[in-house]
Order: structure tokens, then sequence, then C-alpha cells
């Protein structure tokens, strides 16, 4: 290969590697931080943002529904059974685990949750 052509591949890479280099700087320049995280590091102060997301509708038929009392034949796992207490502002993490697992071990099951009170 000759010099000029050399330089012509040098310079064709060297103008790709800056074209990358700057298109990816571009978009992480226009990254934003989702709301709700500006919101709970104290960068802004909107009240229409949750301070955490609304999970509300998560479980058996979104939540709007109890859920049954025949559980097709599944032994129910209540966590306060485990040691569960609400609202004590302590974490009930063991408590949750061991009735998962009792469920596990059972073969299946339903881990209760207590409705109209924080764990």
């Amino acid at each position: 290969m000759n010099k000029n052509k050399l330089t012509h591949l040098k310079i064709k890479k060297t103008i790709l590697l800056t074209s990358a280099i700057l298109i990816a700087s571009a978009g992480a320049a226009y990254a934003e931080d989702a709301k709700i995280w500006q919101k709970y590091i104290g960068t802004i102060a909107d009240e229409s943002i949750p301070l955490m997301p609304d999970y509300s509708y998560a479980g058996y038929k979104l939540g709007e529904q109890p859920i049954p009392v025949n559980h097709n034949g599944l032994d129910v796992f209540n966590i306060v059974n485990f040691g569960a207490i609400a609202n004590d502002m302590l974490s009930d993490q063991d408590a949750i685990q061991q009735a998962i697992n009792a469920a596990e071990a059972n073969g299946g099951g339903v881990v209760m949750f207590p409705a109209l009170v924080n764990f």
C-alpha cells in the first residue's frame, strides 16, 4: 500500500472514531434522570410526582378484588404467622422470606399479606 492510501485510511478511521464519540456523548448529554429519582434525591419538589411508584394495582385481579377464600386447594402462608409485625417501622424481610420458603417446601401455596397494613 502506498503512503497516500495509508494516510487516507488513518484519516477515515479518525473521522469515524470521532463521529462515534460525538454521537455517544450527545446522547449522554440529553439523557435525563427519571423524575421520581430527581424528587427522591431532592433535585425537584414537584408534588404531582409520587415519592414511590404506585404498586397498588399489583397482585390478584389488579388488587380490585379480594383473594378468594377457596385457593383451589393451596395452603395459605400468612406472613404474620412467621413473625411479621405491621407498622412497626422494622424490616419484615426475614418473616416474608420464611413464608416464601414454607410455601416452596410445601410444593406451592399462597403467601398472604394481610390487607390494609404496611409491612
